[in-house]
């Protein structure tokens, strides 16, 4: 490494115009300057392409003023652009050194993990899919709604693939040992075995030992407990039963003091203390790891071949192939005859590959000028190695000249009123000086420019905001268990702020550390009228998408009936769902020789049939945005209750992400359909774009850049030990074994992997985190945690011109973050002194209008109504999706045409405050995969829903499904083929769009006889009409499910209610 300066820049310190400077004015110089360089001769690396851009107009700008017109054209011909593009460019050039295809396809990074997603699906053997269910039942391994995960080792293997991408880890040797030696210090060796034998006996005690207790409803429920578990225990492993077990003895009431203990039930008790530092649960986890990196080594392996087999690279492969162009002295010798200068930006958010790139093309060029800031190094999520990248700054400032290498650090803000600079500077002065040492008083404060420079701003300081220093105090909870303070308060303050300081809407910001606290702060915001601007998601479900993917599958496929329907729907106000059914049977029934293209005098599908021979053959996003235009969609919008701006933004995203979808398919060698589209979409967020019109809504990662005048500074995080060693401890990280240094740049990097194992308690059980918080693996970890949340909190406190406010967040954790981020004085209000570093602050309160007085005085909102534009009212539109169930419809037409005479035997006693539809769910379940299902596995299905003393005979329900099958082979034959569970979507005439699967479909070659299966026992309700259980209620429901087969060109001629628990076939005219 050579000729390299680093420039450490401070948040506001103008990097970008300091970097800007330094090119024009090397580009400016006589050509008989030494130090002159020619446009061409450079390099310019940035994370993103706007960035790039950005960063070329500034410079033509600055070559623009001093009348260097030629020189700014040129800048055009820079090699300017994100790490990728640039190695791509160079790797276009030289390909042949690298034995590379010069027409090699690019995978970008939605296309990889769109293939991650569906690729590791397919690497686990059934053997491994066993253990991996065997692992999930004994930890109650649960997804966040707290239903069982069945993808669990999905997610953890595809964090691992993409680490390993990420940092080209390929030998997992070291990630296994080091995953396992961290738990091999949790388990003490103890075994929890017990035969059934034996736990039966300790359950005889158990309930012993309970019934001498006093009468009361924990003894009751603890009696109920020990009785099923007792019912369960054989079909259950050690760490299953024990772990239920250990639950009753934890819910169970005091034993007397008079009580003698039994010992085989202390000996279960203690037993019950120590499973989680068991043999059996190291085994089971010792087993998981091993699996799932060994999986991650086949998936890479398939992985290149996969690469090999299309001829595509991936961005990594990209980096690393110009890592290795670079080795090669011919072509380092060539490039540094191209290129003289080397320009660096956001150096600290490099990852490995990205450095060696840098460093190489610093022993190859003339100068190179890298610009980073330690203490914004935030995405270390994203494949960034902030240790190494502060390693390299630190040699670099080590060298002081040595090799040409020296390091500077601009020393003014550029951004903030002075008050700003100053509570910054002595409140992260004192946080960064664990990091930074003896050079933190040199690398972290910032001189106030606006003081220093006054001519150099437009506007004066003294007509600047007033009082910049704010602490919003908030003493209410939201509500009374709420661990939040009342976010009505932060709403209600904007709302004075805006209305008494006269600012612009746009020019405040709230950040957050979480989407989820800014949808509340956003929520109150607009219950007050004011709007705010966020980067939201594309709403697939939205007209405006529906109309415009219906145009593109007809213009594609002219035969598709589904796609002219929406069209008709969407388009014409006189063609309801009712009038598109009656002109569809319409058609069905005339001769095929009379027929007319259904639908085809409509206006828009005639229209597209006309245009079809012109735009047939182009691609997706060419296609959409053609139709758009000639077929003038926003005047159709128009006439919907959505707002126009929301729909044509939706169009422009559609066309978009069509276009990013054809060049992915176009990468991976395979054909862009409209179906492949969906599938797209289906599996990528499309991101809409912030407008700029309101109150900006950002997390601290998303502000990274980006400045305002007021910003507000949600408290909303906290480190205590308990939610780290959760929340960071556990699970998938990356580390250095051995940290990076000036010796040693490119220690390797690993992965532990840590399962979490306790089900769905929120924190680790004590008996573990004792163990775990005095290891040196906890203290790193906390340590690192800390900093990263402080270089975090340092981005998020930084942005603000003219005023700062600091928003508490959780109740008696108002400024956590501060002091756990090192601020350990943090926190006198009564002084001023938020911070406790001698800076006052203004402590201020929302003010809230008077009883009675009008709280919309603000604007109102724009209103959403994605739903029926016919309705008059928004309160009267009705849902955009519903599930079957809720369709209405009435059939009087109800016959019993089968009685099998025998039941399904239901205890209700059992029920214990559950109802027949969780009854139904299971039974439901069981028939969905009945053909693959042996009785053992019927009773152990049905025994995952808690419903084996409900439903105790499995054998009965397997017989029900037996009936059905009799009486329908009988009635109708074989069937041509039958469908479980079948997933279908319907457009109602209302607005509404049914989505849901069709229980069972027996098809046979006349066409689609409907099965619906319901639970509800009693014989003589379903049959009466005056009975709310009378099943002709479910006519709605199927007359859905007909539509949509029929829509799909089937043709249903039967349409049947099954109810399995009572024997009986009906059916529905």
């Amino acid at each position: 490494m050579k000729n390299v300066t680093y420039i450490s820049a401070g948040a506001g310190s103008g990097k970008t115009y300091t970097l800007t400077n330094i090119l024009a004015d090397l580009i400016s110089r006589d050509k008989d300057d030494p130090e002159h360089i020619e446009p061409e001769q450079v390099i310019l690396t940035t994370f993103t392409v706007k960035a790039a851009n950005e960063f070329k107009e500034k410079a033509k700008a600055e070559l623009y003023k001093i009348g260097k017109f030629d020189e700014a054209s040129r800048l055009d011909n820079a090699l300017m652009g994100t790490i990728d593009s640039v190695a791509s460019t160079l790797i276009q050039k030289y390909w042949y050194t690298i034995g590379m295809s010069p027409k090699q396809g690019v995978m970008d990074d939605s296309a990889k993990a769109t293939y991650i997603n569906q690729s590791i699906a397919n690497i686990p053997s059934d053997e491994d899919l066993q253990f991996f269910t065997k692992f999930r039942k004994a930890f109650n391994v649960v997804d966040n709604e707290f239903k069982p995960n069945e993808n669990f080792w999905k997610d953890h293997l595809k964090v691992i693939v993409e680490k390993s991408i990420s940092f080209d880890i390929t030998d997992y040797t070291t990630s296994i040992e080091e995953s396992l030696r961290v738990l091999k210090k949790l388990c003490k060796g103890v075994h929890i075995h017990i035969e059934n034998g034996q736990r039966i006996a300790v359950l005889e005690a158990m309930h012993t030992e309970v019934e001498g207790c006093k009468e009361s409803g924990k003894k009751n429920d603890t009696l109920v407990a020990i009785d099923t578990l007792q019912r369960n225990s054989r079909y259950m492993d050690d760490i299953e039963w024990f772990t239920e077990f250990g639950n009753i003895v934890k819910g169970a009431p005091a034993v007397s003091k008079n009580s003698v203990p039994i010992p085989i039930l202390e000996d279960a008790k203690q037993k019950a203390r120590d499973i989680w530092c068991s043999q059996e649960v190291y085994d089971l986890q010792e087993k998981y790891i091993q699996t799932i990196f060994r999986l991650a080594k086949e998936w890479n392996k398939q992985y290149t071949e996969y690469k090999l087999n299309k001829r595509i690279v991936d961005f990594s492969d990209i980096e690393h192939y110009m890592h290795k162009l670079l080795q090669d002295k011919e072509v380092a010798k060539e490039v540094g005859r191209t290129y003289t200068h080397l320009f660096v930006d956001e150096f600290q958010d490099c990852s490995p590959i990205q450095v060696k790139i840098f460093m190489a093309l610093a022993d190859v060029v003339q100068k190179s000028y890298w610009v980073g800031d330690t203490k914004q190094a935030i995405y270390g999520f994203r494949g960034s190695d902030t240790l190494l990248t502060k390693a390299v700054a630190d040699a670099i400032a080590a060298k002081k000249g040595e090799d040409g290498c020296k390091s500077r650090t601009l020393e003014e803000s550029w951004r903030s009123v002075p008050a700003l600079v100053e509570a910054n500077n002595k409140a992260f002065v004192e946080i960064f000086r664990p990091v930074f040492g003896e050079d933190t008083d040199e690398l972290v404060p910032l001189k106030p420019a606006m003081e220093l420079h006054p001519e150099m701003f437009k506007v004066r300081l003294e007509d600047r905001a007033k009082n910049p220093l704010r602490y919003l105090n908030i003493e209410q909870r939201r509500s009374a268990k709420s661990p939040k303070l009342n976010v009505k308060d932060v709403a209600q303050y904007i709302k004075n702020v805006i209305e008494q300081e006269d600012v612009a809407l746009s020019d405040i910001a709230v950040l957050g550390r979480t989407g989820y606290d800014l949808d509340d702060v956003q929520a109150e915001l607009n219950r007050l009228g004011i709007e705010c601007d966020r980067e939201t998601t594309l709403n697939k479900a939205s007209r405006a998408c529906q109309l415009m993917m219906a145009l593109t599958t007809l213009t594609v496929n002219p035969q598709d009936d589904l796609a002219k329907a929406s069209i008709a729907y969407l388009t014409q106000d006189n063609m309801g769902i009712g009038t598109i059914i009656d002109s569809k049977l319409e058609y069905n029934n005339t001769p095929k020789e009379e027929r007319q293209p259904w639908l085809g005098e409509t206006e828009m599908v005639s229209r597209v049939a006309a245009l079809r021979p012109s735009v047939m053959y182009q691609g997706i996003g060419a296609l959409m945005e053609t139709l758009a235009i000639e077929l003038d969609v926003k005047n159709v919008m128009e006439r919907w209750e959505e707002p126009i701006e929301d729909c044509m933004t939706d169009v422009k995203a559609l066309i978009a992400a069509a276009k990013q979808y054809e060049e992915r398919s176009s990468e991976l060698a395979q054909p862009a359909t409209p179906s492949g589209f969906v599938t797209f979409l289906s599996e990528n967020e499309v991101k809409l774009p912030i407008t700029g019109n309101g109150v900006q809504l950002l997390t601290y990662h998303g502000a990274k850049g980006l400045e305002w005048k007021y910003v507000f500074v949600l408290m909303d995080e906290s480190l205590d030990q308990a939610s780290i060693l959760s929340r960071d401890f556990y699970g998938i990280h990356h580390f250095h074994p051995e940290l990076p240094s000036a010796e040693n740049l490119y220690p390797k990097m690993s992965i532990r992997l840590l399962p979490w194992i306790f089900g769905t308690k929120k924190n680790v059980p004590e008996s573990i985190a004792d163990q775990l918080f005095p290891t040196e693996e906890y203290a790193t970890l906390e340590n690192h945690i800390k900093e990263e949340s402080a270089r975090l909190l340092y981005v998020g406190m930084t942005r603000a011109a003219e005023v700062l406010v600091i928003v508490p967040w959780l109740k008696n954790k108002e400024l956590d973050w501060l002091k756990q981020s090192g601020l350990a004085n943090a926190g006198n209000l009564d002084g001023g002194d938020v911070l406790g570093v001698g800076v006052p602050f203004n402590i201020v309160k929302a003010q809230f209008p008077a009883e009675g007085e009008d709280i919309q005085s603000a604007p109102e909102p724009k209103q959403y109504h994605k739903l029926d534009y016919h309705s008059d009212t928004p309160s009267d539109a009705p849902w955009l999706t519903v599930a079957p169930s809720g369709v209405k419809g009435k059939s009087d037409e109800v016959e019993v045409v089968y009685r099998s005479e025998q039941f399904i035997k239901i205890n209700s006693g059992k029920l214990h405050g559950r109802d027949y539809s969780e009854v139904g769910d299971c039974i439901h379940n069981v028939y969905a995969a009945i053909e693959h299902l042996n009785q053992e596995e019927v009773e152990r299905l049905i025994r995952s829903h808690g419903m084996d003393d409900v439903l105790p005979n499995a054998d009965e329900v397997i017989r029900a499904w037996d009936n059905l099958q009799g009486f329908l082979k009988r009635e109708f034959g074989e069937p041509e083929a039958v469908y479980h569970e079948r997933p279908f979507r319907q457009l109602q005439e209302n607005g509404t769009i049914v989505i849901g699967s069709i229980d069972y479909v027996y098809r046979i070659s006349e066409g689609a006889i409907l099965i619906d299966f319901k639970t509800f026992p009693q014989i003589e309700a379903v049959t009466n009409p005056t009975s709310p259980h009378f099943a002709g209620y479910y006519a709605g429901q199927l007359n859905a499910y007909a539509t949509a087969l029929e829509a799909n060109g089937e043709k249903v001629i039967k349409r049947f209610i099954y109810y399995p628990v009572s024997g009986m076939v009906v059916e529905i005219g």
